[in-house]
């Protein structure tokens, strides 16, 4: 699989550019990513404003195990700071 770009604009959408000539379900995994990306920023930026602060990363790591998962994954997260 080659390279796939993703770049977040200031509308809170994101960008996907994918390179020609990886097959027809390229997309649909982009999708998906692209998906499953913006459930987790939804679950870590609680106050809505589009940014994700420190503490929201925080809160997020301690009460989420999805976020937890991704961000540090194989390790108990409930006990930061």
């Amino acid at each position: 699989m080659g390279p796939l770009m993703m770049k977040a604009v200031s509308d809170g959408s994101t960008v996907t550019t994918v390179r020609s000539g990886y097959g027809s379900g390229s997309l649909k995994v982009v999708d998906e990513l692209d998906d499953e990306m913006r459930d987790i920023c939804t679950r870590i930026d609680t106050d809505g404003n589009g940014f994700i602060s420190k503490l929201e990363l925080v809160a997020a790591l301690q009460r989420d195990p999805v976020v937890a998962a991704l961000v540090l994954p194989g390790k108990d997260s409930s006990q930061l700071m």
